[in-house]
């Protein structure tokens, strides 16, 4: 199962890169949970596919020129974790932000129920966010 699921958070980035929301959103489980860091300017728990696709508008919103480079995916079980590197530009300050940020993706039935991005310093973001 663990290896099905590295795949489907491969195909994510995949559909991500395309542009291909629909497909994106239909990998999450109706009932997805998407915690984000608190502190951030779209922090908080983000319910159902509804909740996710506002917490990752609020994130995409946010930023410009957003980048991200995955490193690894691990899987094991129901979880995933991806590695990758991203970087943003505050459109507030014209700042940008590069750092490595974890994400742990955790599987039912083939869905994603959890999604949930350890960004490395969120001080940093935050001050870039302005």
């Amino acid at each position: 199962m663990s290896e099905a699921n590295r795949k489907i958070v491969e195909s994510a980035y995949e559909m991500l890169a395309r542009g291909d929301w629909d497909s994106f959103y239909a990998l999450f489980a109706d009932d997805v949970v998407m915690h984000e860091a608190e502190s951030l300017p779209y922090g908080g728990t983000y319910v159902g596919k509804d909740g996710l696709k506002r917490g990752i508008g609020k994130m995409f919103a946010a930023w410009e020129d957003m980048t991200y480079s995955v490193e690894q995916i691990t899987a094991g079980g129901d979880l995933c974790f991806v590695y990758l590197h991203t970087s943003a530009t505050s459109p507030r300050t014209g700042k940008t932000y590069a750092f490595p940020v974890a994400e742990l993706w955790r599987f039912r039935d083939g869905k994603v129920v959890e999604f949930r991005p350890f960004y490395w310093d969120t001080h940093r973001a935050i001050n870039v966010f302005g």
